[in-house]
């Protein structure tokens, strides 16, 4: 499935750029296996994912019609927002994983956003960053419309 998220990146310069950059973060971990190059794994990952659901052209569709209300309505410009106007979910409890895991990445320091120390219970490992993972790249073939889930199951 990384190789399909890889190739339906490649569709656009600016997935293109932050796949890249996810795939440098991961090299970067063969140095030093830290903490910080774990949460700069996560946050890379997330950062393409949430470019990618940007660009779903149900969150286009709905961008634009937000933007060509009078008066202008609100843009779904977050992850959580975009994963509630995206219609690309089999189930509420879908929809509302996605939204936590990245609530995750948002509270955790150092993730996304300084967080919340309180809510840190250890630091992040490599075992954080192979489950997170997966769950994202999972989460893919939902954000976007250029990946193929019979292609991907088939191969």
């Amino acid at each position: 499935m990384l190789r399909d998220l890889r190739i339906s990146s490649a569709q656009d310069a600016a997935l293109a750029a932050l796949m890249a950059a996810f795939e440098e973060t991961i090299r970067d971990l063969h140095d030093e296996r830290l903490p910080r190059r774990v949460k700069q794994c996560i946050a890379a990952q997330f950062n393409l994912l949430e470019a990618m659901l940007s660009r779903h052209p149900n969150i286009l569709a709905y961008n634009a019609d937000m933007e060509n209300r009078i008066p202008q309505g609100r843009r779904a410009n977050t992850f959580g927002a975009m994963c509630d106007k995206a219609g690309v979910w089999p189930h509420n409890k879908v929809r509302e994983a996605a939204k936590a895991i990245y609530g995750f990445a948002s509270d955790y320091p150092g993730i996304r956003h300084g967080g919340n120390p309180a809510s840190q219970l250890r630091e992040v490992d490599l075992r954080d960053l192979l489950s997170i993972s997966v769950i994202l790249t999972g989460l893919s073939p939902y954000l976007s419309p250029s990946m193929d889930p019979e292609k991907i199951y088939l191969d």
